[in-house]
């Protein structure tokens, strides 16, 4: 059988406009297969079910996620810079596809898949347990105030990215998310830091 691995996410890209496009419970191999310009069984020689397609797009953006915090640790930047880097470089690849963000914000995509919830909340764990550990290692040092709880700043900052990144789909993708999310990590920077000594 010749398997074409470009084949696989033209694929996946047909099926982020699918959903795009005509929603979720429209995401049929019949209507992925009319996107891509190719037969069902063309479909069913790369994925077996649609989950198959939403799993390998959830898997694409996990290991996306983790590359981006191994970079924005790695750097050695101070922690604060740390947390807008993280952010920026996930910005920045949903600004390149923005169709991502319709599976990966997407609640009606996994309401009713416990596979796929599952990952999803890995996904928030994972960079949730990432944040926290920069926050420790800022309140360890001076940088971020240890006044305040590293799970509580977490969940802040991941729910204000998350807000930007629903009114800029809501929007039409009418502003420049890039540019939106630096804004929002220099004000995320001067509300964590800590209190400037007497």
């Amino acid at each position: 059988m010749n398997v074409k691995p470009e084949r696989k996410q033209e694929i996946i890209a047909a099926s982020l406009r699918v959903i795009e496009k005509k929603g979720f419970h429209n995401l049929t191999m019949k209507n992925i297969a009319r996107e891509v310009g190719i037969t069902e069984p063309g479909i069913y020689r790369h994925f077996k079910k649609k989950q198959d397609i939403l799993t390998a797009i959830l898997d694409g953006f996990k290991i996306d996620v983790i590359k981006g915090m191994e970079r924005s640790m790695d750097d050695r930047r101070e922690p604060l810079d740390a947390i807008v880097a993280l952010y920026g470089s996930t910005l920045r690849r949903f600004q390149k596809n923005p169709l991502l963000t319709t599976a990966i914000f997407s609640e009606e995509v996994f309401r009713d898949n416990k596979k796929l919830a599952g990952m999803v909340l890995s996904i928030m764990e994972i960079t949730q347990g990432s944040l926290q550990k920069i926050i420790r290692s800022g309140q360890a040092n001076g940088i971020i105030d240890p006044g305040q709880s590293d799970e509580q700043l977490s969940l802040i900052i991941m729910g204000a990215y998350r807000i930007l990144v629903t009114k800029w789909r809501l929007t039409g993708l009418s502003f420049d998310i890039v540019a939106e999310g630096e804004r929002l990590g220099e004000t995320i920077k001067v509300l964590m830091a800590a209190p400037a000594k007497k």
